[in-house]
């Protein structure tokens, strides 16, 4: 078995429309309301103002190789 991650850091403005768009989808599904969607967003523009807006991101890649049965030896 083999894992490998990969890690990315997003900051500021670049991950802006990430939390967003993720608030609007919350509305959207009535999960927030429009009032808490708003004032989430608000205060992740805040953040972006301030340079404190920070998004780690890690996907982890896993690979296995199943052991070859009797016939498949090729």
């Amino acid at each position: 078995m083999t894992v490998e991650v990969h890690s990315s850091v997003f900051t500021g403005s670049a991950v802006l429309p990430l939390f967003s768009g993720l608030a609007e989808a919350a509305r959207y599904t009535s999960t927030v309301t429009r009032a808490q969607a708003d004032g989430r967003i608000a205060g992740q523009r805040a953040r972006t103002e301030a340079d404190r807006l920070f998004q780690a991101l890690s996907m982890f890649v896993v690979a296995v190789n199943a052991p070859m049965s009797g016939g498949d030896r090729g």
